[in-house]
């Protein structure tokens, strides 16, 4: 049974099927466009029945489209709470932020040695941006595409599982790498 079979109307059989495919009538769409008048004058079916296939018409396709628009409206739903779950991740990995590089920037800080100075600078300084950029970005709704966002996160948790575990140690090679996902964050954040 294909999909816009006249059989799923109530009141139509293989009977009546076949006489509506005779008068060129092979589709419920069809059957629904056409007006009462011209289904009566079909006289293999009568007034009677031409009335009660109408009917039927209207109700399979008053159903099928508010079967239609429930699952749409499921869709959409389904689509706001997935946006507003990947809103809270992002917000709540943006808060963490600002804690992980205050806490990096002491552990960072050129106590008496100026070897690592310049680097140490360029950090604070993006730093310092960056949690600019999320205070404002906290403060607005986040006005991205799904991809936008997702990407957002995984940066924005790559970027805090690297300034968590930064070691006391002062090296350059920590501090670029820090350095460049702070910078890649910011160009997404928009800065």
């Amino acid at each position: 049974m294909n999909k816009d079979d006249l059989t799923q109307v109530k009141n139509i059989g293989n009977a009546r099927k076949k006489i509506l495919a005779s008068h060129g009538i092979t589709t419920v769409q069809q059957l629904y466009k056409m007006p009462l008048e011209k289904l009566m004058q079909i006289k293999s079916l009568g007034r009677h029945y031409a009335k009660l296939i109408k009917v039927a018409v209207n109700e399979y396709y008053e159903t099928k489209a508010a079967a239609s628009a429930e699952s749409d409206a499921v869709v959409s739903t389904d689509k706001k709470e997935k946006s507003v779950k990947i809103d809270r991740k992002i917000g709540a990995e943006l808060a963490k932020t600002p804690k992980y590089l205050k806490r990096a920037k002491r552990k960072f800080e050129p106590i008496n040695k100026k070897k690592h100075l310049k680097l140490f600078v360029e950090f604070k300084t993006k730093s310092n941006g960056l949690k600019m950029q999320i205070l404002t970005l906290r403060q607005s709704k986040l006005d991205l595409s799904k991809k936008q966002k997702k990407k957002i996160l995984r940066k924005a948790e790559a970027l805090n599982v690297m300034v968590k575990h930064v070691g006391k140690k002062k090296k350059a090679k920590t501090m670029n790498k820090l350095n460049n996902e702070i910078k890649s964050l910011l160009n997404l954040l928009g800065k």
